[in-house]
């Protein structure tokens, strides 16, 4: 399966990235079995996760994080950088990177992701 995104080790992140752009129906382990993700368990401000930091063609980063103890486990969050200058836009090419349908978007910053 060939991806439009890279996926690169979570220590090599140059984007600050703590805004929530959407939430997906999907767990990291359902992730990696649909898009070959590969989850690294982490730990930030709030408490331990799974975590995977994926780029862009052109360099963009974006991440997914799904907490361990949350209230969703079994969902994931789709994270982009805090300062962008268009969110809306940045969330859905996120969300065609991965392929996702929008039926699996549970919520999005924009009303209509697609």
């Amino acid at each position: 399966m060939e991806h439009l995104f890279k996926q690169i080790y979570v220590g090599d992140f140059k984007t600050p990235l703590p805004k929530v752009f959407a939430v997906i129906a999907l767990s990291p382990s359902e992730l990696t079995e649909t898009r070959g993700i590969q989850f690294e368990t982490m730990r930030d401000d709030l408490d331990y996760c799974k975590g995977a930091l994926l780029e862009l063609p052109d360099g963009q980063q974006f991440a997914l994080r799904s907490y361990f103890r949350g209230p969703n486990p079994d969902k994931t969050e789709l994270l982009g950088d805090e300062h962008s200058k268009d969110a809306a836009k940045d969330t859905r090419r996120f969300l065609s990177a991965l392929g996702m349908d929008k039926n699996l978007v549970l919520f999005s910053i924009i009303e209509h992701p697609y």
